[in-house]
């Protein structure tokens, strides 16, 4: 498992070429919030460039590698919610979205500054905000 905030600002190594193809800027997903689909590079003229997710051969070291750097033209796909608002369903805040954990390429958890949930608990998400299932919460009045 690895975190959303530990590929943020790692080098993008491209080892056929040997070359250092920019920086991890941004991490892309399906509209539901379950699968990591795209990578977003930058490169050292703040040019954009995106590499699909299952093109990447290692993501655990100091830097994120691929066997070779092809850039793809992504369909529309939700950006990382880091920094979002969270709440549950009653309305109560539960902070900002603060990173999420994936296994492979798949959501499993998603933490906030007053929790962390499971992937299963997200009820609803938009570009600017998440809503979250809480039973203990819901069923307290």
């Amino acid at each position: 498992m690895y975190k959303v905030s530990e590929l943020l600002g790692k080098p993008l190594i491209d080892t056929f070429d040997a070359k250092i193809v920019g920086t991890v800027s941004n991490i892309y997903f399906d509209e539901g919030l379950v699968d990591a689909l795209f990578l977003c590079v930058t490169d050292e003229e703040m040019n954009q460039s995106f590499l699909s997710v299952g093109d990447v051969k290692s993501l655990h070291g100091e830097a994120v590698t691929v066997q070779r750097f092809y850039a793809v033209n992504p369909p529309p796909c939700t950006k990382n919610p880091i920094n979002l608002p969270a709440y549950d369903q009653s309305g109560k805040s539960l902070g900002k979205i603060r990173d999420l954990v994936l296994q492979d390429r798949r959501v499993q958890k998603i933490v906030c500054e007053k929790g962390c949930f499971e992937r299963s608990e997200l009820l609803s998400h938009s570009p600017s905000l998440l809503i979250f299932r809480r039973e203990k919460e819901a069923n307290q009045t």
